[in-house]
């Protein structure tokens, strides 16, 4: 298993590379504010994801522990959160801020491993097992999305999904309950905000709003195939440098490295996030117990599902939902939740079978 902690290393560092280089460019070639940042934010996380990847396995069954942290933090973002742009996310000490909804899908994954730890793993899980695995899910994915944050909401309920998914829990059970959700469809429009109906209403017809709600996605599919087949180069990109692509450092970094690198250099960013996917579940086939397996296929859900989300909205396959991008996203709870669960990850790797 060295090897593939050596390997998972390397993917990790090649990742945080690229991210400088698309926060140097967002900023239109200079290193503040956002490559700084993304530097100081780098310092701080790389050592806490060391020393995570030191912390025994078994140290990291005090899950509930931290689910009741996250929850705690949730709460204190309703009661005294920072708004901004129309939502409450965030927690601001001073001049520090952080948003605990990133923390929660860390404390999601090591609940529900430790929770179908504690099951028999070699028989399909009963109703009652199931339904104690959503009553762990959904009072974080109902918080997170009262924010509101249906872009984290839905990734949690997505990353529940998975990793009850492997845990055998009774796909019929899974079944049923997504079909109750899609038959609470018209309940759940009833409930959105006026701006998230649009936001929608957008996403199937980008034109109908092309100056208002259709700006992002538009101005970002421009971005992404002026990037043709090389790219514009380093730094060179025309929609980034004008400032028509929107939030460029955070949720559309994928449209910045699109347009300066092309097609060729998109593929190989998604060979890049392929390797830290297959070294997750790689760990998670040699784990030693069913705790260390669930941890790491949640790990993997986490970066799969950022992965296609924020691809997915950027090129109009999905609606706008504001899913940053592990590793190249301007922001510091994105980066250290990332950081923390690779360390998780290579604290699995080590103690995993080498067999």
């Amino acid at each position: 298993m060295s090897k593939i902690r050596v390997l998972l290393l390397l993917d990790v560092a090649m990742l945080l590379l690229v991210g400088f280089g698309i926060q140097y460019s967002s900023a239109g070639g200079h290193w503040h504010p956002f490559a700084e940042h993304h530097l100081y934010v780098c310092a701080v996380c790389i050592p806490l994801s060391i020393a995570a990847s030191f912390v025994s396995v078994k140290s990291y069954m005090y899950s509930y522990l931290a689910y009741a942290g996250a929850f705690c933090l949730l709460l204190m973002v309703h009661a005294f959160g920072h708004a901004a742009m129309g939502a409450t996310r965030w927690l601001k000490v001073g001049a520090f801020g952080a948003q605990p909804s990133e923390f929660a899908k860390v404390s999601l994954i090591l609940a529900l491993a430790r929770y179908f730890h504690d099951r028999n793993p070699h028989r399909s899980l009963s109703l009652r097992n199931f339904t104690g695995g959503m009553i762990i899910t959904l009072p974080l994915v109902i918080s997170v999305s009262k924010q509101p944050n249906l872009g984290t909401a839905g990734i949690m309920l997505l990353m529940a999904m998975l990793i009850m998914f492997v845990a055998v829990a009774d796909r019929r059970y899974m079944a049923l309950f997504l079909s109750l959700l899609c038959a609470m469809s018209p309940v759940v429009w009833g409930m959105l905000h006026h701006y998230q109906k649009n936001r929608l209403l957008s996403f199937l017809d980008p034109g109908r709003d092309p100056m208002g709600m259709g700006y992002n996605s538009l101005q970002s599919q421009i971005a992404i195939g002026s990037g043709g087949v090389y790219g514009k180069g380093f730094a060179s990109g025309s929609q980034t440098r004008l400032g028509f692509l929107p939030e460029k450092q955070t949720d559309f970094v994928f449209s910045v490295f699109s347009e300066e690198h092309g097609f060729v250099g998109v593929i190989l960013l998604f060979a890049l996030y392929s390797v830290l996917v297959y070294t997750s579940l790689y760990v998670a086939l040699c784990a030693r117990c069913n705790f260390s397996k669930l941890m790491a296929v949640g790990i993997s859900a986490f970066f799969m599902l950022h992965l296609f989300i924020n691809v997915g909205m950027v090129t109009g396959i999905l609606p706008i939902v504001g899913i940053p991008l592990p590793f190249l996203s301007y922001g510091g709870s994105i980066m250290l939740t990332s950081m923390v669960l690779v360390g998780i990850l290579a604290a699995v790797a080590r103690e995993a079978r080498t067999t």
